[in-house]
């Protein structure tokens, strides 16, 4: 009897898991259908948003992590593109549309090398995409790359493609649709192998498997990705007994308001607050950084901390940016 009682139990709780499981994948189901609506009409703040809420509960969930990007791509939010993408390959892998927004964001961001490195890649995925090509061509010539002439010969060519072969490939290409040595290009619509022995696979659910070459790519996409530093300082002079610093990471985001702030202290130092604000410019969380404080009053750290909340300002590239708000005090 012991043991069948037993058994009941374990089955409620087994059914019990299932119904919540169907209840959580009938939620993220209804979030990312409201995304895509509010993708498809243009919405693309408050699409981010919904895209994020499913994220935040499966970082795999169907695709809504590349319409992420595509929807900041929409608002030219292209550092978010490219922070969302490295995000994206670390967890799903790289596929030909990631490879296709980062060679793009990275275009837009004018970072042309890199951008080439990964256009090319896109372009053998996606050979029929004109935008890729445009792109290509663009950074290509910004970039002074002149490894990129058999792909761009062998499509019908706009100005900024013909400008390209012009340039660097000779002028019998962009004139006549023949190489220098009379030899036929190929097709549109084809793509003319890179000069390489290494190899990209494309398996039939469209998700790439890559060589070293692309994560080199992607190791270089990083490395640059980790040395843009915002390392402005934007100085606040309240009064002679207060000095506000924004900086180390948020310096250069303009402030759109401020609160009032009286500090009365008869000592001199500084009450350092950590903050993270979101993309409207709205700050998040906040902290006191004990090892930047040299002030110990727990007053003044209170209102330290309460009054950086209060700070407002513009918006932003990304999602969240962080840094911090030092109250230099000067007592006395």
């Amino acid at each position: 009897m012991r043991y069948r009682a037993l058994f009941i139990l374990v089955s409620l709780l087994a059914f019990c898991s299932q119904l919540s499981a169907q209840s959580v994948e009938e939620e993220l189901g209804f979030i990312y259908m409201k995304a895509e609506y509010l993708l498809e009409t243009d919405r693309y703040d408050e699409a981010i948003a919904q895209y994020t809420a499913v994220i935040a509960q499966d970082p795999t969930y169907k695709d809504a992590a590349i319409k992420r990007t595509k929807a900041k791509f929409a608002l030219k939010s292209y550092r978010g593109v490219k922070k969302d993408i490295l995000e994206m390959i670390s967890v799903q892998g790289i596929d030909a549309e990631s490879v296709e927004m980062l060679g793009l964001a990275e275009h837009h961001l004018g970072n042309h090398q890199s951008a080439v490195n990964s256009l090319v890649l896109a372009h053998q995925l996606k050979p029929r995409s004109l935008e890729i090509i445009e792109a290509l061509a663009v950074s290509a010539n910004q970039s002074k790359n002149s490894e990129v002439c058999d792909i761009l010969s062998s499509v019908k060519g706009s100005v900024n493609v013909k400008n390209y072969l012009n340039s660097y490939c000779g002028t019998a290409v962009a004139t006549t649709g023949k190489k220098g040595n009379g030899t036929k290009p190929s097709k549109p619509g084809k793509t003319t192998k890179p000069k390489s022995d290494k190899t990209v696979i494309v398996e039939t659910t469209d998700r790439v498997i890559v060589d070293s070459e692309l994560e080199e790519v992607i190791k270089d996409v990083e490395e640059e990705e980790e040395t843009i530093i915002d390392d402005t300082v934007n100085t606040i002079v309240i009064d002679e007994d207060l000095t506000i610093l924004i900086k180390n990471g948020i310096g250069s985001r303009k402030v759109i308001d401020q609160p009032n702030i009286l500090m009365l202290s008869e000592q001199s130092g500084i009450v350092k607050v950590n903050i993270c604000l979101s993309k409207g410019g709205r700050i998040t969380s906040g902290e006191i950084d004990p090892a930047g404080s040299t002030i110990q009053s727990e007053s003044l750290r209170s209102l330290a901390l309460r009054k950086a909340k209060e700070f407002w300002f513009a918006r932003g590239d990304q999602e969240e940016s962080c840094g911090s708000i030092e109250f230099i005090i000067n007592g006395g």
